[in-house]
């Protein structure tokens, strides 16, 4: 029973290695297929991006989304915090370094307040299941709060930077060219 087990090993390999091929194929065939529809079509378009651009400004977007190895979600995010700016030929990322560094001290500042409210807690004449609760509760706004901070002022800019660095390596290969 083995051997016969063994003769099958290399044609299951082989087929497997087909399936996961055209398996493949088929998914980059089907993002080109999504990219020309959401061109084409305004209601694709909000429906993946959830937002509203001309025609122009959907192509340039699709083509800034290739150029820069962008994700959906990202552009998502960066469209939601206007951090892609539209020009009459092309689109690129606008990420601001002021709202980064405020969202720095956004974060310094949630950081302080932890401090607080754990300095607080340790200090509270009220009965600890109480006081672990409360601070419980403290903790998680905060995080959720700093979570939020990082989402809308540092992620656009960390996303740019990693954009930038990327096409600089590649300019630096010959490899990048901007139209």
């Amino acid at each position: 029973m083995k051997e016969h087990d063994t003769e099958w090993e290399p044609l299951k390999s082989e087929l497997l290695d087909a399936v996961r091929e055209g398996v493949a194929h088929a998914e980059a065939l089907s993002m080109e297929a999504q990219d020309r529809q959401v061109v084409e079509e305004e209601r694709a378009f909000r429906a993946r991006f959830r937002c509203d651009r001309p025609r122009r400004d959907r192509e340039n977007l699709i083509r800034l989304k290739h150029e820069a190895d962008l994700t959906d979600s990202e552009i998502r995010l960066l469209l939601l915090n206007r951090s892609i700016r539209f020009d009459a030929d092309r689109a690129h990322l606008a990420a601001s370094r002021g709202l980064a560094v405020f969202g720095r001290v956004v974060l310094g500042f949630l950081g302080l307040e932890l401090l607080e409210a754990w300095n607080l807690a340790s200090h509270s004449p009220m009965p600890w299941p109480s006081v672990v609760l409360r601070l419980v509760g403290v903790v998680m706004m905060l995080l959720a709060f700093a979570w939020l901070v990082q989402q809308v002022y540092l992620r656009p800019w960390q996303i740019q930077r990693r954009v930038s660095v990327r096409s600089s390596e590649a300019a630096d290969d010959g490899l990048y060219h901007r139209r």
